[in-house]
């Protein structure tokens, strides 16, 4: 138990990389691109997505998807830049999703059915978790959505310094 408690104290408390970012120098010209500007961070789905022109020191340069005119957004007003870099990949969490609900429909079934024998739950639960999980592997496999990585425009993001600590105590017991 002591070695347990140690390992899961000394993963909390090694340092973790900051979440991904890309250089803003890596970005070319056709890169898929969300951005928000002005004084209100929208929700991400809520973003403008657009085709990137360039990146200049004085704004942004974009083709909005839904349209055929270039747009320039200046730097002062940039909120957010993020740039599509491959695609999500949910299909281990959304087969577990799945898997957990089919056991515990498969586990209700069949217990209701067999009036509460111990068996059945065990086998409804498994048969479940087998189906649910199988059918959310082949869900997730088909949904293809843009993994968003947000871009390093060099200054510091919006509301930078306000943050959380968090303090880890280990007790363990001598005996």
């Amino acid at each position: 138990m002591r070695f347990v408690t140690a390992l899961l104290g000394l993963t909390l408390l090694l340092p973790r990389p900051a979440p991904c970012q890309v250089p803003a120098d890596s970005l070319t010209a056709g890169d898929l691109v969300r951005y928000a500007a002005g004084p209100v961070l929208v929700r991400p789905a809520e973003r403008p997505r657009a085709r990137l022109l360039a990146l200049k020191p004085s704004g942004l340069s974009v083709i909005p998807l839904d349209s055929d005119r270039a747009v320039e957004v200046p730097l002062d007003e940039l909120r957010m830049l993020e740039v599509a870099r491959g695609t999500k990949d949910i299909r281990g969490i959304l087969s577990v999703v799945a898997g957990a609900a089919g056991c515990a429909a498969g586990s209700a079934i069949l217990t209701a059915r067999d009036n509460g024998d111990l068996g059945a739950y065990v086998g409804g639960c498994f048969a479940g978790f087998l189906v649910g999980g199988t059918a959310g592997w082949f869900v997730g496999r088909s949904i293809r959505d843009p993994r968003w990585l947000e871009v390093e425009l060099g200054g510091a993001p919006p509301g930078a310094g306000a943050g959380l600590s968090l303090g880890v105590r280990v007790r363990t017991r001598v005996r």
